[in-house]
């Protein structure tokens, strides 16, 4: 029997037209297979599991770190590193502490809505980008969707911190803020100015992962778009961010 021709051979369901990958396997994609999962993204977005997962595993994450290290430590830690604490008593650092760990205890269930609103706020900067940046004419949902994707490699950072919170022996010696050695500021003298810290806590590699990622994103919801220019993009948000958050330190 003759091979019928190629226009009449069946489709397989992985590269027919229009086919959607389930959500799950779009997040794991967005690890071993970025480059196809975000142009998969991007021509039929949807997100729901995957910022459900980053809830979840961010909203444990943090309660046990809060739980180990303890409210009042982390205010406490907080205070003691800002350049205000130079100007302030011993018991004007224990007030101030004590009243932030109020807040501090109940940041697991701040968390729940931490995930949705970086990820609004960095999707509408990417969106802006991509349109009035690039000439591109994305949709909102379209990057709300691949940025809730690239951000998933932050949820690793969770997962990683936690077997150093929950094995350490005085886990309220821990800074909070800087579980993971991914990043220049954990490598950083406690004594180092408070705005060196800052900007060393955002020389991450989970942060240029993400950044990679969103550059991908954006490269893919248009054909005229190269990455180069996408990541040339998303790097100078990023840099304008952190030259932000670094000077607001330094004053």
């Amino acid at each position: 029997m003759s091979t019928p021709p190629a226009s009449l051979s069946p489709v397989s369901a992985e590269s027919a037209p229009g086919q959607r990958k389930p959500s799950w396997q779009r997040i794991l994609g967005t690890f071993y297979a970025p480059d196809a999962t975000f142009a998969d993204i991007a021509r039929e977005p949807h997100y729901m599991l995957c910022l459900g997962l980053e809830i979840l595993i961010g909203t444990v994450a943090t309660w046990f770190i809060v739980r180990r290290i303890g409210s009042l430590n982390i205010a406490l830690r907080a205070i003691q590193q800002s350049p205000a604490a130079q100007s302030l008593s011993a018991q004007q650092i224990q007030t101030q502490a004590a009243m932030s760990a109020k807040f501090i205890h109940f940041s697991p269930f701040f968390a729940i809505f931490g995930a949705p609103l970086v990820a609004l706020i960095v999707a509408a900067c990417m969106l802006g980008a991509a349109n009035f940046g690039l000439g591109l004419q994305a949709k909102f949902k379209q990057m709300f969707s691949l940025t809730t994707h690239a951000m998933l490699p932050l949820s690793i950072a969770y997962l990683l911190a936690l077997p150093i919170v929950l094995t350490a022996s005085h886990p309220g010696h821990l800074d909070s803020q800087n579980l993971v050695g991914s990043n220049l500021g954990f490598f950083l003298s406690s004594t180092s100015p408070h705005w060196l810290q800052v900007f060393g806590g955002r020389i991450d590699i989970f942060s240029f992962w993400v950044i990679g990622l969103l550059a991908l994103g954006i490269s893919k919801t248009g054909p005229r778009v190269k990455y180069g220019s996408a990541l040339t993009a998303v790097v100078l948000l990023w840099l304008v961010y952190v030259l932000a958050v670094t000077g607001i330190a330094a004053i």
